[in-house]
């Protein structure tokens, strides 16, 4: 705002240090078989001489699930999503990453296997410089939180007005009602990521109206997937970071650091110093900066919800024990994260956010009943057991963290209102589409222009909110540069169902008014999967993630 120093500076990059307590495992060689050998922590290849040909974690690279055996050892599969691990060439099927083999030494007839452990530190004259302060946050919605540093204020990732994922996405419980004018009145803004629950448009065309200028800091992805938004909205000072740089906020004893998911997508998380005081928001990072992370900070949020996908719900290929057990393996996973970014950071305090949304419209009855997600207070407790030291704080009833010498959550009073079915049902009535003739050559226009070649054909089958297939549907042969066909969708349903075919298929079954609107505007494929307007079915079950990340961080505006 006027009068305020809020200029970035690059101060330096954080250091990585070797922790002196590093993880050993140690396994019996005579106990191992030949060939492939599974174990708690990793995967083992021992040779018919009884060498050790390679060693690798069984975590998945992806959302950190559990790699299990299946097609006799040919393979490892994550349960969570389907990924599938090629033991021969450790390299994934479904997407161009290889396994990173680790190293070990034989001694005494065991595999001794050494992992180190590496935390980030600041440089010691930004560590010299410090003085104490108080940092203030409060939770103002879902992934928002506004971090108040003296007369600085920074806000996290706004989504604050109305739904998001193509009214996927409501609120729950719904943002403080100040949000907006804290927004607008903030000095700086971050977003971590394009997906609409980060980066809201309806939010943000609200603060360009007033702020378009405003400093907007952003990941520097080379996709530039989270920048060619902003610009398109009319953002005029948006400041993308390179990944693990500390920059300093004007003359204040501010610094900040744009960290980069462990995984292959387009995500990021934020650390922030004040002062002495130390924060980490993981935002939906999958293994943030392959978790190596400041340690003894202040306070740690992450999500916690195990919900934010159409992955299994909408899945038409598992039956609905399968569903349940996917579901069950996921929230099991969110946890182990949960738990190795305290182990990592050893925080003072946690927050569990990013996850306080509901399936509201009465469409997605179905999703809503099966889309559990794991509870604030089940985490809370099992944080208390296993973590006693750390203040773990709910930010629905807590909404105003101090952090000092102390830390204290207090609610700060402030309304929530609630959004009731008359105003769901007004954003659902307000959907359009165009007549069939202008759809059809819109998608395949669309597809023309994508600039996709893949070993896959897609199925697109257009139906109403019911997911009763239109008239008209779509195959696009993706081999041969979106070569799109046009037939009746139960033509392209025959087809998916009876070709055989030497390339990959995807079957989506899609919410038209919702494709419209990403055809028509150029978004993300993610709004129509995780906000639920998708029915899948794919063959064979792997996650195509060259197409989701073409058409969700590529070729967007």
């Amino acid at each position: 705002m006027d009068g305020k120093d809020i200029k970035l500076r690059l101060a330096g990059s954080f250091t990585s240090i070797n922790d002196s307590n590093n993880s050993q495992y140690f396994y019996d060689i005579d106990s191992l078989n030949s060939g492939i050998n599974f174990l708690d922590e990793h995967i083992i290849k021992l040779s018919d001489d009884r060498q050790v040909d390679w060693v690798v974690s069984r975590i998945c690279d992806h959302a950190s699930g559990t790699l299990e055996p299946c097609k006799n050892n040919r393979y490892a599969e994550c349960p969570l999503h389907g990924w599938k691990l090629d033991l021969d060439k450790l390299s994934y099927s479904n997407v161009n990453v290889t396994k990173k083999k680790l190293s070990f030494e034989i001694s005494n007839r065991q595999v001794v296997i050494h992992q180190p452990k590496t935390h980030l530190k600041l440089p010691e004259n930004i560590l010299s410089g410090q003085q104490e302060q108080d940092l203030i946050i409060r939770f103002l919605s879902h992934a928002c939180l506004l971090f108040t540093c003296d007369s600085i204020n920074i806000i996290t990732d706004p989504w604050i007005l109305g739904p998001c994922f193509l009214n996927g996405w409501w609120h729950d419980p719904a943002p403080s009602s100040d949000a907006l004018d804290q927004l607008l009145n903030a000095d700086l803004v971050y977003i971590s990521h394009n997906h609409p629950d980060h980066m809201h448009e309806g939010t943000l065309l609200k603060l360009l109206d007033q702020r378009p200028d405003i400093p907007i800091v952003i990941p520097d992805f080379k996709t530039r997937s989270a920048e060619r938004p902003l610009r398109n909205l009319g953002f005029t000072n948006i400041i993308p970071l390179a990944f693990n740089q500390i920059h300093k906020l004007g003359n204040n004893d501010i610094y900040i650091s744009v960290l980069k998911s462990g995984d292959f997508r387009d995500d990021s998380g934020i650390y922030l110093s004040y002062g002495k005081k130390q924060a980490l928001i993981s935002v939906d990072s999958s293994s943030l900066n392959h978790y190596v992370l400041p340690t003894d900070i202040d306070f740690l949020a992450t999500s916690f919800a195990a919900g934010a996908s159409g992955h299994p719900w909408c899945f038409d290929h598992y039956s609905e024990d399968e569903k349940l057990k996917i579901t069950h393996n996921r929230h099991l996973s969110v946890k182990k994260s949960i738990f190795q970014y305290i182990e990592t950071c050893n925080p003072r305090s946690y927050m569990p956010y990013a996850g306080y949304f509901s399936e509201a419209a009465s469409r997605d009855e179905y999703i809503k009943k099966n889309n559990i997600k794991n509870l604030q207070q089940t985490i809370a407790e099992e944080i208390h057991t296993s973590h006693p030291d750390v203040k773990t704080i709910n930010p629905v009833d807590t909404d105003r963290i101090t952090i000092s010498s102390t830390i204290t959550a207090i609610s700060s009073d402030i309304l929530r209102p609630v959004i009731g079915k008359n105003e769901i049902d007004s954003y659902l009535d307000s959907e359009q589409m165009p007549n069939e003739e202008v759809f059809t050559n819109a998608i395949q226009q669309y597809f023309l222009n994508c600039q996709f070649q893949d070993n896959l054909t897609l199925y697109l089958l257009p139906c109403e909110s019911d997911f009763t297939p239109l008239e008209k549907g779509f195959i696009v042969d993706f081999h041969k540069l979106a070569n799109t066909s046009i037939m009746q969708c139960e033509d392209v349903q025959f087809k998916y169902n009876n070709e055989q075919s030497s390339h990959r298929q995807l079957c989506i079954k899609v919410r038209a008014a919702s494709l419209w609107h990403v055809i028509q505007h150029h978004k993300s494929w993610e709004e129509l999967s995780i906000g639920f307007h998708c029915r899948i079915h794919r063959k064979p079950d792997i996650y195509n993630s060259d197409f989701w990340y073409h058409f969700s961080n590529v070729y967007i505006k």
